[in-house]
């Protein structure tokens, strides 16, 4: 009944956002001493004598993967379960047995399946394998031996394992299994999946503590540098040896006595990603205020309210579209009691143009009262083998906020809906959505209404504290089809399904500091393999969030995260934090600080329009906003070796300084691209936050460079050929509506699209948006070039087109007659009057041809 209700349980999970499967026929044969399976692209072959499992591609005969002889197993572990720290588990123990897949001892085919026997050396045990879901290169296996015996104690666990083991090559990388630290080729290493506190680093330590492979959101998924995917489909505890044991073979086990498989084989790396995705849901796209700057108001300026903070921002013109807020709903009820000053707060939030948010986790403090006991009374909470709630420690801090909770039993609909009433009153005081953290620690032996133990449902759990707050805001607010609605809530654990479950993602406490394995760095690589897993809008807390035992957070660090942030899935930033005291520098501590701030909030907002066409792109594909160079340049073996630096969408490639004192940094161009240095050569007009781009050589892919990385400067790389949209340096929100003065919302600029435009070698360009607009640039003749608009919106298009020298004439090819001649580029720029006559300017100093062009105005050509 267990494993019956695990499954359908995950089809209940997934099924709201899965369109349905597009299944292939299927035939079956033997031949040559192997049993042969037919499905559309595949062959899947199961040789008879002794177990080895291979998969071709029919169209290439090529190998596609293949199990190694022998590769199915199962066995007995036995040991103890260790709780060290709520949300940490470790196991001291041993495959005390283990037996691989003998010969075949029969198979049978139903309308859609294939059931393969074999006989292993355990107590006369069969393991069998059933083959299913057949689609377009890609299909579906369970596995299972007879051998269901499990004894769960508290001091002693017994229980079967099964496991597939398969070959490999010394070249085969093997990236994504969630969020992961300090690389993203998990090669060589042993990852243990099951949901845990993230882990932190103290003294500016090398190593995570406890576990340095401890995740938030440990997706059993990869995709392998061959191209194809492989996913453990199963909510219990597993473990995968990626050529740690062998360097010849990677390994997944399950701790069941039954585990279920799906492998994907599309023709890339991306392709075998997009089909996870589509298998799983694809992310709603957020609404447009989550690519806005995120700004945490309390501690950014001494003995400040919230709104005070946000005004001194407003004053001094830096875009923010959020405030986040930390109101604690939970676990202690922090709302009660403020519910009219919270509302009239919001209000006034609004009225900057700013969205505002608080706080929410699945724990109940025994001290809410009296809350905790009416909840108790009503069986809302897992509960210990008496039945009662199952009460455990809170830590919220590693040095304070101790105290005792339980938590929320999601399996039961009433205690869902109780949540999500809570929910609902956090709107009502104008709140547009919160942080939703915390829902790693499912105690071992506790219980949830279904009967499951923790042991088995620990890792559905986040999944299910997730779809309570999905069914609430997409239940209780209408949205356009493929969009979420007009609130946020991010995340920090998870587990496979989590990408359809929510649609912003954070990557949990970091440590304010430089090291890999838990600062800056390890930031980037937890959001590139969480968006290889199908997480694709990841951020993280700037400046990081936990300063136990290390440096303050200086200025150089706070600008060198800034400089990541604004090319990640979030811009958010963490002022307070875990230990961390008033030295911390923060965005008005220095000039420096609020420069940086000021010059990357103002590059997140006018990058909105690029930002958001790539989410549309992501709810198509699946491909994340932050993506590893496996995903786009998967043939450039030295590109897929880069941990650090990575695509932002299509366009760009993204550097960030990692490591403190450098002013220079070298960074590697894929092969089969030219390359524009975007920032060396890029002008910040400080006064209204306006950026000049400028002329650059084409660089060819395939080697390092070095580019020049002052402190307030992210090296960032752009693909010849790009047209990028922008929106108007004034806009300071996202979101549409304000009533401040000094705010300019997006609405307010709707008129005006900015395009700037990088011609690859042969004067080719071309770019989109979201919203409709095309936009190209062809050469026409030896050296005259064309540019063409459709824009259904009949924008004023502000284009800066980095020129081969300044133009004879700009035609417009409408009526054959020359644009006129602005006597600077300032007078193209004014947002006041859109009926303003089109007009062009070239800026010799920067290398560019600006074009001032109205909508009447839609195809010109430059005439050199």
């Amino acid at each position: 009944m267990g494993r019956l209700f695990e499954v359908h349980f995950l089809l209940l999970i997934v099924g709201f956002v899965v369109g349905r499967p597009s299944f292939v026929p299927f035939t079956v044969k033997v031949a040559d001493n192997a049993l042969q399976i037919f499905a559309g692209d595949l062959e899947i072959s199961l040789s008879m004598p002794k177990f080895q499992l291979s998969v071709y591609d029919q169209t290439t005969d090529k190998v596609l993967l293949e199990t190694a002889v022998g590769g199915a197993s199962h066995g007995t572990w036995d040991g103890v379960y260790m709780p060290i720290y709520d949300g940490y588990l470790e196991s001291v123990g041993t495959v005390v047995s283990s037996w691989n897949a003998a010969e075949m001892d029969g198979w049978s085919q139903t309308a859609s399946s294939v059931t393969a026997v074999f006989r292993t050396g355990g107590l006369l045990r069969r393991i069998s394998l059933t083959f299913s879901q057949f689609q377009q290169r890609q299909f579906s296996l369970h596995v299972e031996v007879d051998d269901p015996h499990e004894e769960l104690k508290p001091t002693h666990f017994t229980y079967p394992v099964v496991g597939l083991t398969f070959e490999t090559d010394a070249n085969e990388g093997f990236f994504g299994f969630g969020q992961r630290w300090a690389s993203v080729n998990q090669r060589g290493k042993v990852l243990y999946l099951w949901t845990e506190d993230g882990s932190w680093a103290f003294f500016n330590g090398t190593r995570r503590i406890p576990f340095n492979d401890a995740s938030y959101v440990p997706t059993p998924f990869f995709v392998s540098s061959r191209g194809y995917a492989f996913e453990l489909n199963t909510t219990r505890r597993s473990e995968f040896d990626m050529a740690y044991a062998s360097p010849t073979q990677w390994s997944a086990t399950t701790d069941a006595n039954f585990t279920d498989v799906v492998f994907y084989f599309g023709t890339t790396p991306a392709a075998s990603l997009e089909m996870f995705v589509e298998q799983h849901g694809a992310t709603l796209i957020p609404p447009p205020f989550v690519f806005g700057a995120w700004k945490q108001m309390g501690s950014s300026m001494p003995n400040a309210t919230d709104l005070q903070v946000a005004a001194r921002i407003i004053q001094e013109d830096i875009p923010i579209s959020l405030s986040q807020g930390y109101v604690h709903f939970f676990p202690d009820g922090g709302q009660r009691g403020q519910e009219a000053q919270l509302t009239a707060q919001n209000a006034e939030f609004h009225r900057m143009g700013m969205k505002s948010t608080c706080y929410f986790n699945p724990y109940v403090s025994e001290s809410y009262q009296p809350v905790f006991s009416q909840l108790s009374q009503l069986g809302y909470f897992c509960t210990n083998s008496s039945g009662l709630p199952y009460e455990f420690a809170y830590d919220g801090d590693i040095l304070s906020r101790h105290f005792t909770t339980a938590q929320i039993d999601f399996t039961n609909p009433a205690a869902s809906q109780w949540y999500q009433d809570q929910i609902a009153g956090s709107v009502a005081l104008g709140f547009d959505g919160f942080m939703y953290d915390f829902a790693e620690y499912t105690p071992l032996d506790s219980f949830n209404s279904l009967g499951q133990r923790g042991f088995h449902y620990h890792n559905q759990y986040p999944e299910l504290y997730q779809k309570s707050a999905f069914d609430y805001f997409t239940g209780a607010f209408n949205a356009s089809a493929g969009y979420a609605p007009d609130f946020v809530f991010w995340t920090r654990s998870g587990y496979t399904n989590t990408g359809a479950l929510s649609w912003a993602h954070w990557t949990g406490d970091a440590s304010s500091n430089w090291e890999l394995d838990s600062g800056l760095p390890a930031q980037i690589s937890a959001c590139l393999s969480i968006g290889l897993s199908g997480v694709p809008f990841c951020g993280s807390d700037t400046g990081g969030y936990v300063c136990e035992l290390s440096a303050p957070l200086t200025p150089e660090l706070l600008c060198r995260w800034l400089e990541y942030s604004v090319f990640a899935g979030l811009m958010r930033d963490e002022t307070q934090g875990s230990d961390c005291n008033a030295k911390r520098s923060q965005i008005f501590s220095t000039n420096l600080t609020q420069w940086c701030w000021r010059k990357y909030a103002k590059l997140r907002t006018q990058l909105f329009p690029y930002v958001y066409t790539v989410a549309h792109i992501t709810r198509q594909t699946g491909l994340p906003l932050m993506r590893h160079h496996l995903l786009s340049y998967p043939d450039d073996a030295v590109a897929v070796s880069q941990t650090y630096q990575y695509s932002f969408g299509d366009s760009f490639l993204v550097a960030p300084v990692i490591s403190p004192d450098y002013t220079s940094w070298k960074v590697y161009l894929p092969h089969g691209s030219d390359w524009v240095d975007v920032m060396t050569n890029c002008v910040y007009d400080s006064e209204d936050g306006r950026f000049r781009i400028g002329r650059s050589a084409l660089t060819p892919g395939g080697q390092y460079v070095s580019v020049a990385a002052a402190v307030d400067v992210v090296p960032l790389f752009v693909r010849a050929g790009s047209i990028i949209p922008a929106i108007d340096p004034s806009v300071s929100t996202l979101v549409p509506t304000a009533n401040y003065t000094g705010v300019t919302t997006i609405t307010d600029r709707a008129q005006y699209l900015h395009l700037w435009i990088w011609p690859d070698s042969s004067n080719s360009a071309s770019g989109s948006t979201f919203d409709g607009g095309a936009f190209s640039m062809q050469p026409l003749g030896v050296s005259n070039v064309t540019f063409s608009a459709v824009d259904p919106l009949g924008r004023v298009l502000i284009c800066q087109l980095v020129a081969t020298g300044p133009p004879h004439a700009v035609v417009d090819a409408a009526t054959g007659l020359p644009l006129p001649q602005a006597s600077g580029w300032q007078s193209l720029v004014q947002v006041s009057d859109a009926t303003q006559a089109s007009a062009t300017f070239f800026d010799a100093g920067q290398g560019v041809l600006w074009m001032r062009l109205r909508q009447d105005v839609r195809r010109v050509t430059v005439v050199y």
